[in-house]
């Protein structure tokens, strides 16, 4: 599996996760109401 770093930009419930060379990755609200939140694929993405 390939690591990169990113950025994560927190404004309140609001999420964005930025590559290295600053293409938003994902964008997200956290749900303060649960304790868990539901992940969705990203196109492309994979995991073990």
């Amino acid at each position: 599996m390939d690591s990169a770093a990113v950025t994560l930009l927190v404004a309140g419930p609001h999420l964005r996760v930025i590559a290295e060379d600053g293409s938003i990755l994902r964008e997200l609200t956290l749900d303060p109401a649960r304790d868990q939140q539901v992940a969705t694929p990203v196109s492309g993405s994979t995991s073990s």
